[in-house]
């Protein structure tokens, strides 16, 4: 997962100096809560990207969780696309597409390759601050793995300047069972 980070961060350097593209990096922790058993997991992301002409941002996500009790953790990377859309209002539509891999650990690692699709629309609230209001559908490629899940998200952020943004998101999941948690997120992100 070290070598997929770093080369992700070469080549959105390497990417990001051509005229008006915008590197990006954030960093996120996720307290989260298995709705039918209660177990809790705590989770950090670090995200590297960058921001292109017309409303469009590719990234990579690299993740580590923990469970509070138990044996089994987990990493995952995930690659991005996202395209928002200027609909002539201060409201902001967008779509994603994700793909990505989970790896339970440690012992005998259990691959789940997956694909996300999220919609979603970026309401602007004044002073910098702006409500995030989207949902995600989520699967593995492989039809034998019971990973599928929807998700709704409703995210505060607050941008201190143009590169500095924090946010504070609460996530529903709903679907097969490991996946149907409730999940408070805190994340950061630099724009460059």
């Amino acid at each position: 997962m070290k070598k997929i980070i770093l080369f992700a961060a070469l080549a959105m350097s390497a990417i990001s100096a051509q005229a008006q593209l915008k590197p990006f990096v954030g960093i996120d922790y996720a307290d989260e809560e298995k709705r039918s058993s209660g177990s809790k997991n705590a989770a950090v992301n670090v995200t590297v990207g960058i921001k292109a002409p017309n409303k469009w941002e590719y990234s990579i996500k690299a993740g580590y969780s923990d469970p509070a009790a138990g044996t089994s953790n987990s990493q995952n990377v995930e690659a991005k696309i996202k395209k928002s859309f200027d609909i002539g209002s201060p409201i902001s539509p967008y779509i994603s597409v994700r793909l990505g891999q989970k790896t339970q650990l440690p012992s005998s690692p259990d691959h789940i390759v997956h694909y996300a699709v999220d919609l979603g629309l970026k309401v602007p609230m004044g002073k910098g601050f702006a409500l995030d209001v989207g949902t995600r559908y989520r699967n593995s490629l492989d039809s034998s793995d019971n990973f599928n899940s929807v998700r709704y998200h409703t995210t505060l952020l607050y941008d201190f300047n143009e590169n500095n943004t924090v946010g504070l998101r609460f996530t529903q999941s709903h679907g097969a069972d490991a996946e149907s948690k409730n999940t408070w997120r805190a994340h950061y992100t630099y724009t460059f």
